[in-house]
C-alpha cells in the first residue's frame, strides 16, 4: 500500500533531493526538503539543531528544512512516502536505507495465504564471521508457518540483492521507547544457527577444495555445499581473492561470471567438473531464473574495462522481457601481449554464435564494453548480420591526450584512480606506491583492507585485476572506430561526471563532449541519466536505466539455439 505524504502547505514547497541535493525524477526515492515562506526559523534555543536542519541550497539559493523523510515523485505528482532517513548504513560496501526496505516489506500482501504485515522493521546485525546481515522484524497481523519464506521471495523479487534481509524475525509485539518510537536497541538478537533451510556439509573432493577455500576467504569454520556465497557474506572483492585461489589451486580458468551463475560451492563443483578445462567459452547468461522467459528479447552485453562481468548484477535484475547474456574478458589473452579491440570483437562475435547463429542482434556495453561492442557491430555487419541495437552505456570514443604518458607508472595511477571511483572511500587511505608492481599491488591491498577493515585481496588478485585493465587499457587507445552513420546506437550519458581522473588519458575534447565524440563515427541517439560513470550501474540509476533499454529493445528474429542453463546468483556491483 502506497503511504502518501500529503500536499505542502499554500506558502510552502517540497523537494525530494538526492545525496548532491539535486532533484530526483519520478520514481527514483530522495529525501524531502521543505522550502518556502511559511518555514519556520529554526528549534527554539538549539543552535546545534537548526544548524543541522536548516540550510541555504548551494544552487537555488533557497533556505530548506532537511525532514529526514524519504520519498519519491509519482507519475501524478503526489509525493510517496518510503520511510526514514535516519537509520542509514553500510552494507558490504553498499549504503543502505532501511526504511526503503521496511516500505517494501509493509507492502506485501498475499490474500491466498492470508499474510498481513502490520509493522515491519530492519536492522543490522553482525555476524559472527565479520560479516553484516539485515535483520527483518515483522509483527504480523494474519500469518502462517510458510508466511517469512513467502516474505523472504517477495523481497529477493523487488529489491537489490544487498539490500534483502537475510532472515525474518517474528514478534508478538514491538519494543517502544518512553515516547512511543520503536526501540531498535531492543530487538532479540537474531539465531545465525536456526535455518529454515536444511543445509548439508561438502562431499565430493572438488566440494572440499572448494569449500576451504571458501573458508579462508571468508574467515568461516565451516561452509555449507548448498549455501549462497552472498548469504555467507561474501561480496565482490572476496569473490576477487576467492576465484584467483580456485584457479591457482585446481588449475581452472574460471571466470567472475561463471561464478556469478554458480555462487554455491555444490553448484560450482558441478560446473567445474563438468566443464573441465578444455571446454569451449560461451557467453554468461545474466539474467535471474525468476525473471527467465521465452518471450523475451536478447541483448548480449561486453564486460567493461576491467573485465568481469560483477558490474551489471543489478542491471540484470531490472530489465524486463529482456534475456541478458555477458561476455567476460578471456584468460588466455592474460598472458598475451598488444591484445586489440577487433580481436576481441571477433572472439565475442564467435561466442555468441554459438548462442545465437544468425542475426538480427542487439548488444551493447558500459565504458570499455561500450567501445568493443561498437566494433562488433562492425564486424556483424560485415558478415551481412543486422544490427538492431548498439547500446553504450557511457562509453567515451577513443582518444589519446597528448599530454597523457602511459608508461606502467601512470597506467597504475589510472587503474587506481578507476578503484577510487568503483570505492569513494579509498580517497579516505593512504596513496599507494606506484614505483613497481609489487609495491603498487601491496599498497593497494592494505588500502582496501583500511577501508572496510578486513584483508579481502591478495596481492595476487590486485596484479591480475591490474593486467587484465592495463591489457584493456592499451587495445583501447590503439583503437580507431570505423564510421558507421547506418549503425542504430544508443548512448547512455551519466551527467554527473565532475570527477575524470580516471579517464585523464583521454584527449579533453572528447571528455567532455555531450556526445563522448561519437558522432564524428556515428548518429548516436543520447539520453542523459542523472548520476556518475560508476552510479550509472547502481540504485537509483540503474533503475532508470533498465526501464529505457527494456523499452528500447525488441525481439531479435534470430533464434537462440544454445543457452546457458545456469542462472546468475546475487552479487555485489563492482
Amino acid at each position: 500500500m502506497s503511504i502518501p505524504y500529503g500536499k505542502p502547505l499554500s506558502n510552502q514547497t517540497f523537494h525530494i533531493l538526492d545525496d548532491e541535493l539535486e532533484p530526483c525524477p519520478e520514481w527514483v526515492a530522495g529525501e524531502i526538503y521543505i522550502g518556502g515562506n511559511g518555514l519556520a526559523i529554526g528549534y527554539w534555543q538549539d543552535q546545534e539543531k537548526t544548524d543541522a536542519a536548516f540550510f541555504v541550497h548551494p544552487t537555488s539559493g533557497l533556505r530548506l528544512y532537511k525532514t529526514g523523510d524519504l520519498g519519491r515523485y509519482l507519475p501524478d505528482g503526489d509525493i510517496e512516502f518510503l520511510g526514514r532517513n535516519d537509520h542509514q548504513v553500510k552494507v558490504n560496501g553498499y549504503r543502505v536505507e532501511l526504511g526503503e526496505i521496511e516500505h517494501v516489506l509493509r507492502q506485501y500482501k498475499d490474500s491466498t495465504s492470508d499474510i498481513h504485515i502490520q509493522e515491519a522493521i530492519v536492522t543490522p546485525f553482525e555476524h559472527s564471521n565479520g560479516g553484516i546481515q539485515l535483520i527483518g522484524y515483522i509483527l504480523y497481523r494474519d500469518h502462517n508457518e510458510e508466511s517469512s519464506e513467502r516474505l523472504l521471495d517477495y523481497v529477493r523479487e523487488n529489491l537489490p540483492h544487498y539490500m534483502c534481509p537475510a532472515q525474518i524475525v517474528t514478534l508478538d509485539t514491538l519494543p517502544l521507547t518512553a515516547n512511543g518510537k520503536v526501540n531498535r536497541k531492543a530487538l532479540p538478537s537474531p539465531d545465525f544457527t536456526s535455518q529454515t533451510t536444511e543445509f548439508r556439509l561438502p562431499t565430493s573432493d572438488t566440494e572440499l577444495m572448494l569449500a576451504t577455500s571458501w573458508k579462508e576467504c571468508l574467515n568461516l569454520t565451516t561452509v555449507p555445499a548448498n549455501q549462497s556465497f552472498f548469504e555467507l557474506g561474501g561480496n565482490s572483492l572476496v569473490a576477487v581473492r576467492l576465484i584467483n585461489q580456485i584457479n591457482t589451486k585446481l588449475n581452472t580458468s574460471l571466470t567472475a561470471g561463471q561464478f556469478q551463475a554458480n555462487d554455491t560451492v555444490a553448484r560450482l563443483a558441478d560446473f567445474i567438473d563438468a566443464q573441465g578445462n578444455n571446454s569451449e567459452t560461451l557467453p554468461t547468461l545474466l539474467t535471474p531464473s525468476n525473471k527467465a522467459t521465452n518471450n523475451a528479447s536478447t541483448l548480449f552485453i561486453i564486460h567493461p574495462i576491467g573485465g568481469h562481468l560483477l558490474s551489471y548484477q543489478r542491471l540484470a535484475d531490472q530489465l524486463d522481457s529482456v534475456t541478458l547474456y555477458g561476455l567476460s574478458f578471456p584468460e588466455q589473452y592474460l598472458s598475451q601481449q598488444n591484445v586489440s579491440v577487433e580481436q576481441l570483437a571477433s572472439d565475442y562475435l564467435a561466442m555468441i554464435q554459438e548462442v545465437q547463429p544468425q542475426g538480427p542482434y542487439q548488444i551493447g556495453g558500459w565504458s570499455f564494453g561500450g567501445i568493443v561492442a561498437f566494433e562488433l557491430a562492425n564486424q556483424m555487419m560485415i558478415q551481412g548480420h543486422e544490427v538492431t541495437q548498439c547500446i553504450m552505456i557511457d562509453s567515451y570514443k577513443p582518444s589519446l591526450n597528448d599530454t597523457a604518458q602511459l608508461n606502467e607508472v601512470s597506467i597504475r595511477k589510472y587503474f587506481y584512480a578507476d578503484c577510487v571511483g568503483r570505492f569513494p572511500d579509498l580517497n579516505e587511505t593512504t596513496t599507494p606506491d606506484f614505483s613497481d608492481e609489487e609495491s603498487f599491488s601491496a599498497s593497494v591491498c592494505a588500502a582496501f583492507a583500511c577501508m572496510i577493515e578486513s584483508t579481502v585481496l591478495d596481492t595476487t588478485s590486485i596484479t591480475r585485476l591490474f593486467h587484465i585493465y592495463r591489457s584493456n587499457l592499451l587495445a583501447m587507445l590503439n583503437y580507431q572506430p570505423p564510421v558507421l552513420k547506418h549503425l542504430p546506437v544508443v548512448l547512455f550519458t551519466a551527467e554527473q561526471n565532475k570527477h575524470l581522473e580516471f579517464m585523464s588519458y583521454q584527449h579533453p575534447d572528447i571528455a567532455t563532449r555531450p556526445c563522448h565524440g561519437w558522432t564524428d563515427c556515428c548518429s548516436p541517439h543520447v539520453h542523459d541519466l542523472h548520476a556518475d560513470h560508476y552510479t550509472i550501474l547502481q540504485e537509483p540509476s540503474v533503475t532508470l536505466l533498465a526501464n529505457k533499454i527494456s523499452q528500447l529493445l525488441t525481439k531479435p528474429q534470430g533464434t537462440v539455439v544454445s543457452t546457458n542453463n545456469i542462472s546468475l546468483g546475487e552479487f555485489e556491483n563492482e
